[in-house]
């Protein structure tokens, strides 16, 4: 969800063209339930910091994290709160605790530098908002609406953001309306599922998905989930 490349000179390694440099993402994966009406019943956020070392000659680096940042219960009005966090083996937490700040002799390769969870007070990236109703004249026929709206900022969007609406046992056959462009509307019989995909969902738009579904018999339940894999920002230098 937050991308960034840091890069580190070295004229040893330059001189063998060797790369030196060091990816850093964070990744987090966000959980909510609704209730019936759309409030937020709960909500969890579960992240990491993950880096990809190529550095030469093995330095020691500092990665700073947010100054107000509390761990568990407490904190200020303002602070970022964590409900509990885990590091790998090579950080060094002697700052930590004062100025929050990580020093670390990175491996080479691939690795996740901290894990975290947060809960609480959590915006929905997306708001959603499903309608099924029975078709009249047309026994046994479903018409199933949703209706997405990214609530985010304008210039920021998802990609490759999936609707999938879980369809009764008992259906026969499900026909999704076209999408439009940048979009894909699919029936998986195997999964029972309508499945929608958006490439890139921008900041502040809404769309509209339709599908008539037949089942053989009358009753069923109709779920629904979204998937929104990765949003990509820039990472401030803190390295």
């Amino acid at each position: 969800m937050t991308a960034g490349r840091i890069s580190s000179g070295g004229a040893a390694a330059g001189a063998r063209g060797e790369r030196n440099e060091i990816y850093v993402d964070v990744l987090e994966r966000l959980t909510m339930t609704f209730s019936a009406t759309g409030a937020v019943v709960n909500a969890t956020v579960d992240g990491c910091v993950q880096m990809k070392s190529y550095l030469a000659g093995n330095p020691e680096l500092a990665l700073a994290l947010n100054e107000n940042l509390v761990v568990g219960a407490g904190g200020a009005v303002g602070a970022v709160l964590l409900d509990d966090c885990n590091f790998h083996a090579c950080v060094r937490l002697d700052d930590f605790e004062e100025s929050r700040v990580l020093t670390f002799v990175p491996p080479d390769g691939e690795f996740v530098v901290l894990n975290y969870r947060a809960s609480g007070d959590v915006g929905a990236p997306f708001c959603v908002q499903p309608h099924v109703e029975e078709i009249k004249d047309a026994p046994h026929m479903l018409e199933v609406v949703v209706v997405v709206r990214a609530d985010l900022p304008v210039d920021n969007h998802g990609a490759n953001v999936v609707i999938s609406v879980k369809c009764p046992r008992t259906t026969d056959v499900a026909t999704p309306d076209p999408p439009g462009a940048s979009a894909t509307a699919d029936y998986d019989a195997a999964k029972r599922a309508l499945i929608w995909t958006v490439s890139k969902f921008a900041g502040g738009k809404e769309y509209t998905r339709r599908s008539s579904v037949k089942t053989d018999l009358s009753g069923g339940s109709i779920g629904l989930a979204l998937l929104a894999p990765r949003r990509r920002l820039r990472l401030p230098r803190a390295i």
